[in-house]
């Protein structure tokens, strides 16, 4: 399959995900994964005012949603996986720790999309029965939203992404609401485009 040709947005927010080699669990303690992950996020928010809005760590991948106001998602990410991969060769002794494969992003245009996507992160260490709720999940940023922030956040008020007029008053009743199966599907398939888009139905295949 073809590489999807990079758009690069100073305002919209992208959903980026990756996973590792073979979908093999992180090479190390996962508190300690996401001490690196959170260590080269901080870092990356100061050096080019990134705004991160979700990310949560799970055992073989991660996902993060951000936006990235001087157009270079591309400089970002290759920052990010980076300090990650050199951390990591560097403690587990390894000449140099690489990801499966390049990063997979979806560009999110609409306030409806976000708050679809914004639910699924935040809940995919629910469904995967790691967490009992959203909140509770030790390796996710979502808890810093109830936080003061500024103080060693690493995630920025859904407020500062004006171009999708978001309001985060309702932000712990949206991600409790459980996503139903074809909500699922939809955002899944959405989450596979440049600009994220969900199908308007779903095609059943028939069998027998």
């Amino acid at each position: 399959m073809p590489r999807k040709i990079l758009i690069r947005h100073s305002e919209l927010p992208y959903h980026i995900y990756n996973r590792t080699i073979d979908k093999e669990f992180y090479p190390l303690d996962k508190t300690l994964v996401w001490s690196i992950y959170r260590k080269a996020l901080w870092d990356l928010k100061n050096r080019y005012s990134i705004k991160i809005y979700a990310f949560v760590l799970m055992s073989n991948h991660y996902h993060l949603i951000v936006s990235t106001p001087k157009g270079n998602i591309d400089d970002v990410m290759r920052d990010l996986q980076s300090r990650v991969s050199n951390k990591f060769s560097k403690i587990i002794g390894l000449q140099k720790y690489k990801f499966s494969t390049r990063y997979k992003w979806s560009l999110i245009g609409e306030a409806r999309h976000f708050w679809s996507v914004f639910r699924y992160v935040y809940q995919n260490p629910v469904r995967a029965n790691m967490s009992r709720t959203p909140q509770s999940y030790p390796w996710s940023s979502y808890i810093e939203y109830f936080r003061d922030f500024g103080a060693r956040t690493i995630v920025s008020p859904l407020e500062d992404l004006t171009c999708l007029g978001l309001n985060s008053g309702e932000i712990d009743s949206i991600v409790n609401d459980q996503i139903r199966e074809q909500e699922l599907i939809k955002i899944k398939r959405g989450l596979k485009r440049k600009i994220y888009t969900e199908p308007v139905r779903l095609r059943v295949r028939q069998t027998g």
